[in-house]
């Protein structure tokens, strides 16, 4: 994901630095030129043909997620050329992360009901362990907040 973004020297003192990852800027301009043609192929493709509706969805959602990402990047690109703090982005990104994670658990709830997951399936246990510390973590932040306003 694109948090490796934001990482930032912490308690030392020193200045952020940019953890951008390091590929050449040909290699990935040839790849966005690419994808952005398959993406107008795709475009003609969905209007001329029946498909999965699930699947459909699916893209959707993939396609509005990497559309945040690249506007995230181009932002902190545009930051970083104007000589100001990229750090002032972290807001918007984690806006986006909490947006996505909420709808990522919703369908993923969705899906549980329908299928009838096993207790056993692949990574059911971790991603409960991982909901719970994210559920424990919620739950102070919302206590705090209450104790603030009580």
């Amino acid at each position: 994901m694109f948090t490796s973004l934001f990482r930032r020297e912490r308690g030392n003192g020193t200045p952020p630095v940019s953890v951008i990852p390091p590929l050449a800027k040909e290699d990935i301009t040839g790849r966005l030129r690419q994808a952005t043609a398959e993406l107008q192929d795709l475009e003609q493709a969905i209007f001329s043909r029946e498909m999965d509706v699930r699947v459909l969805a699916e893209f959707r959602l993939a396609v509005n997620h990497i559309r945040q990402t690249a506007w995230i990047v181009e932002e902190w690109l545009k930051q970083q050329a104007a000589n100001r703090d990229p750090y002032t982005l972290y807001p918007a990104l984690n806006a986006e992360r909490i947006r996505r994670a909420a709808q990522m658990n919703d369908e993923l709830a969705t899906e549980l009901d329908s299928t009838g997951y096993a207790a056993e399936s692949d990574g059911l246990q971790r991603l409960y362990q991982a909901t719970e510390r994210l559920f424990l973590r919620l739950a102070r932040i919302f206590r705090h907040k209450q104790e603030l306003a009580g």
